[in-house]
């Protein structure tokens, strides 16, 4: 052979050569935008999960602070009756405790003026 079918033949390995490199360059572009394709969807789902976990703590947080507002509504009306209601109650014991106690006192003032006269009455016969 001489030097220029060398050459010629060189060449020509040369762009088969380039051709292979040029094909799995392109095989691994290829790979590379479907990789590129589900990052991009992976982001997508994060976004959307981020979003979604955004709105339970919010929906969360709402329903703690309805939570607690009911809790103090009803404690509020839990200590409203207890004073209105309850407290008349023990009111009314009370006093007819304090009437109990004043007419067991004017009972035994009675008795005592009684005794007296009873015994008053047994000097005399």
């Amino acid at each position: 052979m001489n030097e220029k079918e060398l050459l010629e033949q060189i060449a020509l390995l040369l762009d088969r050569q380039s051709e292979q490199l040029n094909d799995k360059f392109s095989k691994i572009d290829e790979r590379f935008e479907k990789i590129d394709e589900r990052f991009a969807a992976q982001e997508s789902t994060i976004s959307r999960l981020s979003d979604d976990l955004s709105q339970f703590k919010r929906d969360v947080a709402n329903l703690f602070e309805r939570q607690m507002q009911a809790t103090i509504d009803s404690e509020t009306r839990i200590n409203i009756k207890i004073e209105n209601e309850i407290g008349k109650k023990i009111d009314a014991l009370f006093d007819g405790y304090k009437l109990n106690f004043e007419r067991h006192e004017e009972l035994k003032d009675r008795v005592d003026s009684l005794e007296e006269r009873v015994d008053r009455l047994e000097t005399a016969v």
